[in-house]
């Protein structure tokens, strides 16, 4: 599991699990039983709601929470609280349940790993909003582009190599575009601020905020074009797609307003197209597209529909190299 999903997953397994609440009422030095139970008991519903969460269900199995919110535990522990009433009575005496103890340990183990993961693992990176929730608006806009990798297997070295020579491209491009169309010169060089592994990996590439926005747009366009056609043809031209790119529009604009020259306006939308093309077909999109949560996933859906791209390729390569030169 990649460092920023466990930390998303913690941060709100912790949220919805009242961790923190309970752990801290719990560190007073007197309670009552009634407002530990109201803890208790809206922690074991949001456990009941996130328990066919995949990743979440990974978290729960590292941290013994299958366990603390079994029936039988947690019948044992209502039990035991509800028997303290509504009198203040000092922590120690709810403490000396081995039950309670444990799902007091328990949750202040996910505080020290949450804590552990966000401040040391993911310290430099600007990701997340003012509750310190993960946030793809707030990241892009501190000019985060993030992207993430799919494949079936690790990613192998020459395939994460060539998606970042076609991601430097696009950002090459859209620099361009910037400086001709808009007037606006970019000083700054990309760089990866953060790479992320798990099955799949996740980067993070620091750029001007308009150009880190506008990258994601496109790919979300491009997207689109793909999963709103049954199959993405082999043979798909600039031609066919570029009424879908809403970029390709400013470029044409600029065109016929004599801001750029028509060559400069074929390289940029070229540059636009070949390289978005490359990095999708590669099995690359924006983790905002990858997380959102559909009936069939996006992740899915893109290892499938570049099957069908890589076979219909391979079909075009070999009729191309068959067919006799009449010339």
């Amino acid at each position: 599991m990649q460092k920023l999903t466990l930390r998303n997953n913690l941060f709100q397994i912790i949220k919805l699990f009242k961790s923190r609440e309970i752990v801290e009422l719990l560190e007073k030095p007197n309670l009552t039983g009634t407002e530990l139970l109201r803890f208790i008991i809206d922690s074991k519903a949001s456990y009941d709601r996130d328990s066919n969460d995949s990743d979440k269900v990974k978290v729960f199995q590292q941290f013994n929470l299958e366990n603390i919110y079994s029936t039988d535990y947690y019948s044992r522990l209502v039990t035991f609280v509800s028997s303290k009433g509504n009198g203040q009575i000092h922590r120690t005496e709810f403490l000396k349940s081995i039950d309670l103890a444990t799902f007091y340990s328990e949750h202040k183990t996910l505080i020290a790993t949450y804590n552990i993961v966000n401040n040391l693992l993911l310290s430099d990176v600007d990701f997340f909003d003012q509750t310190q929730s993960f946030s793809i608006p707030v990241a892009q806009n501190n000019g985060n582009l993030l992207i993430e990798i799919i494949d079936e297997a690790n990613v192998g070295l020459d395939k994460f190599l060539s998606i970042i020579k076609d991601l430097n491209k696009l950002i090459e491009t859209v620099y361009l575009l910037y400086d001709k169309v808009e007037n606006e010169e970019f000083q700054d060089n990309p760089v990866i601020n953060m790479v992320d592994n798990g099955s799949d990996i996740s980067l993070s590439i620091k750029l001007p905020k308009k150009a880190a926005n506008l990258i994601a747009q496109i790919i979300r366009e491009f997207w689109d074009v793909i999963i709103n056609n049954k199959t993405f043809r082999n043979n798909q031209k600039l031609k066919t797609i570029e009424n879908s790119i809403s970029v390709m529009g400013k470029i044409n604009e600029a065109k016929e307003n004599g801001i750029i020259e028509p060559e400069m306006a074929e390289v940029l939308k070229k540059g636009v197209f070949e390289n978005t093309k490359e990095i999708i077909l590669k099995n690359a999109l924006t983790k905002e597209i990858v997380i959102e949560t559909k009936e069939y996933s996006n992740r899915q859906m893109l290892l499938d529909q570049t099957k069908i791209y890589q076979l219909e390729s391979g079909k075009q390569n070999e009729k191309e190299n068959t067919t006799p030169n009449t010339q």
